[in-house]
């Protein structure tokens, strides 16, 4: 081998130990690999430090993020607010669960996916407790049986909690 080949070596090397060192540095989960830690770690500092991009400029670089990355995102608790509005316009349900299930989703957005198409959204919201007792009302009222009673079971639930509180 002459020295050439062994630099090179020597910098893939180092490439990929910096990328492990980075990927273990960073908000990672254990079932990611180290590629697609990055790409998350990446996707959260470019959406956090964007406060003044708008949502279409979010969306364009959201999309091209694989979908278990987009569910991590939506599920985070640091992710903001505005980029949790772009995620609940996604078109994979696991994706609008998870951002229905963040503490961070502004109440607009939750009202939205109080009316998603897919009942197993709604359902996921209908047996939070830590959903706002106005948007579970309004899930009560959902033309899903399911839906329906999962929302009233929450609620009775709640309501006892906060009653027994009070006694």
């Amino acid at each position: 081998m002459n020295r050439k080949n062994l630099s090179l070596e020597a910098g893939a090397r180092d490439n990929s130990d910096i990328k492990a060192r980075f990927a273990s540095q960073c908000d990672t989960f254990k079932h990611l690999g180290v590629a697609d830690s990055i790409r998350y770690n990446w996707a959260k500092h470019y959406t956090h430090n964007q406060t003044d991009a708008s949502a279409r400029d979010l969306a364009d670089h959201i999309n091209k993020l694989d979908v278990s990355i987009l569910i991590l995102m939506a599920e985070s608790p640091t992710t903001s607010a505005n980029t949790l509005d772009v995620l609940a316009f996604s078109s994979n349900p696991a994706i609008r669960q998870a951002v229905a299930d963040n503490a961070r989703t502004r109440k607009d957005t939750l009202l939205l996916l109080a009316e998603d198409e897919d009942p197993e959204v709604r359902y996921a919201m209908a047996e939070n407790y830590n959903m706002e007792i106005d948007i579970l009302v309004i899930l009560s009222e959902d033309d899903n049986p399911f839906v329906k009673v999962r929302a009233c079971e929450t609620l009775a639930r709640m309501l006892g909690s906060q009653a027994g509180s009070f006694g």
